[in-house]
């Protein structure tokens, strides 16, 4: 039905008001809870991307008499 059609869109974005709650200006607790919201997503899209980079890089066990610092970035193509 309509009505559960809308609820499940107001579940997926919990940011959505109604009307009397968009005329009363948040606390700054709800907009700090709003921003952790934000940067927890945030944080988890980087970690996201980064284990998707980190698959096409590869390392190289590490050559005696060099430090990690040293081990250069090798592609898997080469």
């Amino acid at each position: 039905t309509r009505a559960t059609r809308e609820n499940k869109v107001f579940r997926k974005h919990p940011h959505i008001n109604t009307k009397e709650q968009e005329e009363q200006p948040l606390t700054v607790e709800a907009r700090l809870s709003r921003i952790e919201a934000r940067l927890d997503t945030m944080e988890t899209q980087v970690a996201t991307i980064l284990n998707i980079l980190q698959s096409f890089i590869y390392f190289p066990p590490n050559v005696a008499g060099t430090t990690t610092a040293q081990t250069k970035f090798w592609s898997r193509d080469k």
